[in-house]
């Protein structure tokens, strides 16, 4: 297997460059492909310069297909470049080994005709090794075209990237039968009995501050962060502004994505609208956690050089990169950084991407701020081989020289673990001083505060109303004489559970306590006399119809009573134990509510 490139500076040289390969094609038995990366904003516009080289492919290398994409930079030999037009010729030497391109519409890719298009087409594939996706369609529709190729055996490689574009400039991507397209999707499958193909993901940047949840998200906007406006909690720790360099001041932290499925991903923030919504680079769920990042340039460094030292054992005859256009920035003139331990081992091309697709664990993951790495080899490993790389081994060091970004990073992280350390040890000393250990509800000191708390608010809110219901379980002490005092406690705790459910569909923010014994106060805010009473003799009747196994009937009596604007908090309580003690005079199993 052999790698060639060349850029495209005018019509003759391209043009003679590729006689010189159609000879090295002619002394070779194995198929080959090209890949051309054109810059996103270059001289000449994407569909001008497509035309050109189709032409000249037709011309010279007819036999040869071609895939490629519009880009933000392109590796030419060893070097990220910004040359407009970077094409790169991929020679098998085994037979065996064959590249299948296409393109397909987006829409009609991910339908499910075009599944089952992909499921037969793959079917025909003998010794699949590799999928290779450039997509110039939006990240949602990634996400979908990746969900289509997940059919393939779990030891089959997915990678790939998304073209880059902006708002003057389209993303687009192509082959050598379809010309620059948005919404076009190419694919090269890569074959063969005697090819190798390895992948690896190079990340490198690290967790910093405190963890924080998304509780309001939609596809790829973020609403809310613990409930309040993404923007405000950003802006909060970074002070970002909402201006024309939100995306790049952005960049530098990006969020620490880990979904509620245990997966754990980078996401960049792209913009801001005028509500506080954040723009996210890809989808977010609701319920993850996120984390603010940081990317130390030694922590990039190193897993690169720990990537690269992966890849030379594996002893490729040439290789794929696809780094993250945040990356890019990121390093500035440095941007050689991210590749520097690759461009020893092998040829290599690839592109600077808006997404960088790679399937890891069977699941085929689009990613930011990311570099994929992918490594190909025909035949087994070669003793002459495994001397060379050796070689390349010898001159490897690690930096030793901490950055002053790690330091502060790990001062900085060091002090948040103690702080929510701390914080852990406070709530769980708050649960005990305000929740009862055996119902798992709140205790009398809480609910007694939270009812002071309640009838404040009504006295200083016009109009506002609220209620409370007292429950006590009939024939407590039978219970307990009977059954043991265990079984009484679960009676209690059964209780508790039963009030609870009720509570979280007719009033979310209604309270339980224990009052004391087997007493309990619900706490009702906004809610009538008459509402009041329907919830209890809802909870009457669960109770009455529930199946406490080896009690044949447990009930309970309550009373009800809303409060009067002004009164004291003693004559509300007092009114409320008074019809409890009516309900229990009167027969139990009932609500008394006046």
């Amino acid at each position: 297997m052999r790698q060639l490139q060349t850029t495209y500076t005018n019509n003759l040289d391209l043009s003679n460059t590729f006689k010189r390969w159609r000879g090295i094609l002619k002394d070779r038995s194995g198929h080959a492909v090209a890949h051309v990366f054109i810059r996103f904003d270059g001289d000449n516009g994407n569909r001008f310069t497509y035309e050109i080289i189709r032409k000249i492919f037709e011309e010279e290398l007819p036999d040869v297909p071609f895939v490629g994409g519009s880009s933000s930079g392109q590796i030419y030999y060893g070097n990220i470049t910004d040359e407009d037009v970077v094409i790169t010729l991929t020679v098998f030497d085994d037979r065996s080994t064959e590249v299948h391109v296409f393109d397909e519409v987006f829409h009609n890719f991910v339908s499910e005709q075009g599944r089952q298009r992909m499921r037969e087409r793959l079917h025909q594939i003998p010794d699949i090794r590799g999928i290779e996706v450039i997509s110039s369609s939006v990240h949602e529709e990634v996400l979908e075209i990746l969900d289509a190729l997940n059919i393939i055996d779990d030891d089959v490689e997915i990678f790939g990237g998304v073209a880059v574009g902006d708002e003057g400039h389209a993303a687009v991507s192509f082959t050598n039968t379809t010309g620059p397209s948005t919404d076009h999707v190419a694919i090269i499958i890569y074959s063969g009995a005697n090819l190798h193909i390895k992948t690896n993901l190079i990340n490198g940047w690290r967790p910093i501050g405190f963890p924080v949840h998304v509780t309001r998200s939609e596809k790829n906007i973020l609403y809310e962060l613990d409930y309040e406006p993404a923007f405000d909690v950003y802006n909060h720790y970074l002070h970002i502004p909402n201006d024309k360099n939100f995306f790049y001041n952005a960049l530098e932290f990006p969020f620490q994505v880990t979904t509620p499925d245990g997966r754990v991903y980078l996401r960049h923030a792209k913009s801001c609208n005028e509500k506080g919504a954040i723009v996210m680079s890809a989808p977010v769920p609701k319920g993850s956690v996120l984390r603010m990042s940081y990317g130390d340039p030694n922590t990039i460094r190193r897993e690169a050089l720990m990537s690269a030292q992966e890849m030379r054992r594996f002893c490729p005859d040439g290789m794929l990169v696809i780094t993250c256009l945040g990356r890019r920035l990121f390093w500035g003139e440095e941007a050689n950084s991210d590749i520097r331990g690759f461009s020893e081992i092998s040829g290599m091309l690839g592109f600077c991407a808006l997404g960088e697709i790679l399937r890891r664990h069977g699941k085929t993951v689009l990613n930011n701020l990311a570099c994929v790495v992918v490594a190909m080899r025909e035949g087994e490993i070669q003793k002459e081989q495994e001397m060379r790389y050796d070689k390349l081994a010898d001159g490897e060091h690690s930096e030793g020289i901490i950055s002053l970004a790690s330091r502060l990073a790990c001062f900085i992280n060091t002090m948040t673990e103690e702080m929510m350390e701390a914080n852990n040890r406070l709530q769980e000393l708050l649960v005990r001083a305000t929740v009862d250990d055996l119902t798992q509800i709140f205790n009398r000191g809480e609910t007694e505060r939270r009812l002071k708390r309640m009838v404040e608010i009504v006295n200083q809110t016009k109009g506002a109303e609220c209620a409370i219901v007292m429950g006590d379980v009939d024939d407590f002490k039978q219970i307990n004489d009977t059954y043991s005092h265990q079984e009484g406690d679960i009676v209690l705790s059964c209780v508790a559970e039963i009030m609870k459910d009720v509570l979280k569909d007719e009033l979310s923010d209604g309270v339980v306590g224990r009052w004391g014994g087997e007493e309990f106060m619900i706490l009702l805010p906004r809610t009538s006399l008459n509402r009041a009473k329907y919830i209890a003799e809802r909870i009457c009747r669960e109770v009455r119809n529930f199946d406490f196994e080896k009690h044949e009937s447990v009930t309970m009596s309550f009373g009800v009573t809303e409060y009067i604007p002004g009164e004291r908090l003693s004559e509300f309580t007092s009114r409320v134990d008074e019809n409890l003690y009516y309900s229990k005079e009167h027969g139990k199993d009932q609500v008394r509510g006046v």
